[in-house]
Formats: C-alpha cells, structure tokens, sequence
C-alpha cells in the first residue's frame, strides 16, 4: 500500500470516529434532557430536607447551612447553580450548573448538599 493511499484511509478513518463521537454526544445529551422532564432540587442540610423545588420554575433562595455558612441557589433556566457562598474555599460555587437526574452540588463547611431529583422512568441512558 503506498504511502497516498494509507493517508487517505487515515483520513477516513479519522472522520468516521469524528462524526461516530458527535452523533453520540448529541444523543446522550438528548436522552438526558428527556430524563429530567419532573425533575426538581433537593436541598439538605446536615441530611435533613430544607427545601424541593421544580427545576422548571425560576427562582432564587438563601439556603442557611450549619456553622452559619450561607448558599445563595438560583435555580433559572432548567438548571440549578450556587450563585455565591460565603464558605472559605467556594467549591459549590465553582461546581458550575446541574440539570441532570443524580448530578449534586455539595458545601461540606455548610454540610449542604443541593440534588437533582427526577421520577421520570421513561428514557434511560444507562447501558446494561
């Protein structure tokens, strides 16, 4: 095989994982959006429920953790984010947004921990 011919089939291969890898993203991240449809947010402190809020419903609340650490959570948009903490090292903040059934948000100075939840058994992405 000459060297023309291996780099075209390179070439090909390479564009074929290329659009197999897009191709899968997209509907992963279809399949997922369709698994949160009712889902909403669990909010506990110390393990104890505070609060549940639809994911679908645009909101902001102050959640009071132990040791008087404060979460600011806004929930905007399908997704759920802590705007501002006043923990020291702000790891729930840069945590960046959840929207998806089990992804979690955790302040373990505040021992809050901020949950999406969904009952929706309809789609799931999980291979077995």
């Amino acid at each position: 095989m000459n060297d023309k011919k291996r780099l075209k089939n390179d070439i090909k291969l390479i564009a074929a994982a290329l659009i197999i890898a897009v191709v899968s993203y997209v509907i992963i991240r279809t399949v997922s959006i369709y698994t949160t449809g009712d889902a909403y947010v669990l909010v506990t402190v110390d393990n104890e429920e505070i609060e549940r809020l639809p994911l679908n419903k645009d909101t902001t609340i102050t959640v009071k953790g132990l040791n008087g650490f404060e979460n600011v959570l806004v929930i905007k948009d399908g997704s759920a984010y802590v705007e501002s903490a006043t923990c020291p090292d702000k790891i729930c903040v840069h945590k960046g947004k959840i929207r998806y059934n089990g992804e979690a948000i955790v302040c373990l100075p505040g021992r809050v921990v901020i949950t999406v939840i969904s009952n929706d058994e309809g789609v799931d992405a999980t291979v077995r």
